[in-house]
């Protein structure tokens, strides 16, 4: 079905700049008719690239000015601040970070889940990103996700290529 048949009443997306346009992108209707959208630190993309870096909520509101920042406590980013620390700037260090921490990966994805698990609303469209779902259903750490039906289970488990 089309976006806009759908009866979302939220939505929650990554605070990088490219999953807040993709939100207001694949979601119009619901946007324009003021169905509410926030930002999620916990669906972020995994912290490994520069591209990953999210830029200051305050460049971020001015941007997008309908989108709920409230649930970003840091002005600037403390995920990819905490890994240019232990790992040096990009330039320093171009491997991955964070999918090198799946404690964090799952720790950020159970909380994710808490967060979606705790809103009033029962139709939730979730804007992430590939690398951070398919560690969030596919973790080695197990228990993140448990699956009720094994059809879906088997279209979101899927691995690694």
């Amino acid at each position: 079905l089309k976006t806009q048949e759908q009866n979302i009443e939220l939505i929650v997306s990554s605070p990088l700049t490219r999953t807040l346009q993709t939100a207001q992108l694949s979601f119009p209707s619901q946007v324009a008719k003021g169905t509410p959208l926030v930002a999620e630190e916990n669906v972020r993309e995994t912290v490994n690239f520069l591209c990953d870096c999210r830029r200051e909520v305050s460049l971020l509101r001015n941007d997008f000015p309908g989108v709920d920042f409230s649930r970003i406590s840091s002005g600037v980013d403390p995920v990819w601040a905490r890994y240019a620390e232990q790992f040096g700037s990009q330039d320093d260090f171009d491997g991955h970070r964070e999918s090198g921490d799946l404690p964090a990966i799952a720790d950020r994805a159970t909380e994710a889940l808490r967060f979606l698990a705790s809103c009033q609303e029962t139709s939730i469209a979730v804007v992430s990103h590939n690398a951070f779902l398919t560690h969030m259903f596919n973790s080695d750490l197990g228990g993140i996700v448990e699956f009720g039906d094994d059809k879906v289970k088997s279209f979101l488990q899927k691995p690694w290529q």
